[in-house]
């Protein structure tokens, strides 16, 4: 298939009105973080999105506000990535510390290969100017996530906000560590979330609810 023939075929997919808006979006995003994966991300333009994607600039703008819009959205499909695997790797786990330690491999995992060496992300956050921001909100969403899954123990009576700060700053540990370590001490980070999780300090010992 020659690469006219192919974009006409991208077109004709992309227009199909029976095709949902949501993934319509996801394609432009999809489309456009295969271009910064190939390197000069900061530099993937407007127009290389839609020349890839056989479409008009207006019908872009339909569904983005404009670059810094995709570029956080291209952030959000890793962070979506990630929390699939989260999702699937802990919901087989038979007790909380198989569950951290399955949470912080594949945090680990998102960031490198089996040979410890960096993933794409590395190279498309750091050019992007958005490590902050995606470090940012994948912490949210691993702070939602120990919450949901109940991984962190809870001593006497705390409200929702004390303990969302207590899993969103163990969320940011394993994040830093992850990144600054190799997956032969990865079970290190694993263990000091664990024993971050469990440890609260107890305002009142006799009213302890937690494990």
């Amino acid at each position: 298939m020659t690469p006219a023939m192919r974009i006409e075929r991208t077109r004709r997919n992309f227009t199909d009105e029976s095709n949902r808006y949501d993934a319509k979006r996801e394609r432009l995003v999809r489309c456009a973080r295969e271009l910064a994966e190939r390197g000069n991300a900061a530099k993937v333009s407007v127009t290389d999105v839609t020349s890839e994607m056989g479409i008009t600039r207006g019908l872009f703008y339909y569904y983005f506000g404009g670059k810094n819009e995709l570029n956080e959205s291209i952030v959000e499909s890793y962070v979506q990535d990630l929390m699939i695997n989260v999702n699937g790797a802990v919901t087989g786990s038979v007790n909380r510390e198989e569950a951290v330690h399955a949470l912080v491999y594949h945090v680990h995992d998102w960031l490198f290969d089996e040979a410890g060496n960096k993933r794409p992300i590395w190279h498309v956050l750091d050019e992007m100017h958005l490590v902050d921001f995606a470090r940012g909100r994948v912490a949210e969403e691993l702070a939602d996530f120990i919450i949901r899954q109940n991984l962190l123990a809870k001593y006497g009576k705390s409200d929702d906000t004390a303990l969302y700060e207590h899993a969103h700053f163990v969320a940011m540990g394993i994040i830093g560590e992850c990144r600054a370590r190799t997956a032969k001490s990865i079970d290190m980070v694993s263990d000091a979330a664990c024993a971050a999780l469990r440890y609260r300090k107890r305002r009142n010992p006799s009213a302890d609810e937690g494990i």
